[in-house]
């Protein structure tokens, strides 16, 4: 690098196909294979990037002509990308005792910012692939494909089915990475369903709420400043005010999740009262 100046162009193009970068493992590898930090850094990202990526730092001099060779001070989404397809350095960092889910989520999420410069191949490769971060219903962490963790969007839902939860809260980056490679919203994937119990009568109690809806139905029609509410029924008018309430004894809810059913224990939340 104390002759950069009198290199020529063609042979600058040669530098950047020759293996001739020493590694710690007494190995050569070309330039653009290689992660240094730039002058500007202040380690900060190194340090994150690190448990994916290997740096090598022969000062900052010689590490800006590396760079002028090819090598990059930070990943690419490519990068990124390959390092989680092919999930050995992930899997290897996630088991390790320096695993730190913040700055995981930090490596996908530069994974995120890329997601639209992707091949359609690779993003099928991350389909397929645990290299996701969810956490457990006992609050441990996970490695995860797409389809194994869902979004949360409902989080009763969520204390009752007990599904791997997608760690993005309202993080955009984070939520368009788990969507676009087929992580589900929760309530995508939940069939709530409701049961009466015992039979259905007409009782005082029924009557009068039977009488209160025919009373005051236009309320249900119209937003405060008497304007029609949206996307409602064009008949809706005339099918309130002849709306029958009958009583039951209780109504049982049940949520289907993934074949699974889960039986709602806070019934008596519920109105008696069915439509």
């Amino acid at each position: 690098y104390l002759y950069e100046a009198k290199i020529t162009s063609n042979e600058m193009r040669k530098l950047r196909t020759l293996e001739f970068v020493p590694t710690p493992q007494g190995t050569y590898q070309r330039a653009c294979e290689v992660m240094v930090p730039s002058m500007n850094s202040d380690g900060d990202e190194e340090e994150i990037w690190d448990e994916l990526f290997s740096y090598i730092d022969f000062g900052p001099i010689a590490n800006e002509f590396l760079i002028s060779c090819g090598a990059k001070s930070s990943p690419s989404g490519k990068d990124f990308a390959n390092k989680f397809i092919n999930g050995k350095s992930c899997l290897k960092y996630f088991k390790s005792h320096s695993f730190n889910p913040k700055r995981y989520l930090k490596c996908l999420r530069e994974l995120a910012k890329y997601l639209d410069s992707l091949t359609k191949t690779v993003l099928s490769k991350l389909n397929n692939i645990e290299t996701l971060l969810a956490v457990t219903p006992d609050n441990a962490w996970q490695l995860c494909n797409p389809k194994e963790c869902n979004l949360i969007d409902n989080t009763a839902w969520q204390d009752i089915v007990k599904p791997l939860s997608a760690p993005v809260e309202t993080d955009e980056l984070l939520v368009k990475l788990y969507s676009t490679l087929g992580c589900r919203w929760l309530s995508s994937e939940v069939n709530e369903k409701s049961e009466p119990l015992g039979k259905a009568t007409e009782t005082p109690r029924s009557k009068k709420l039977q009488n209160l809806i025919a009373e005051i139905y236009p309320l249900f029609l119209h937003k405060k400043n008497g304007t029609p509410l949206d996307y409602i029924a064009k008949d809706a008018h005339k099918v309130l005010p002849q709306l029958r309430v009958m009583e039951v004894q209780g109504i049982k809810r049940i949520l289907i999740y993934r074949g699974n059913s889960h039986h709602l224990k806070n019934s008596e939340e519920l109105s008696m009262c069915t439509l």
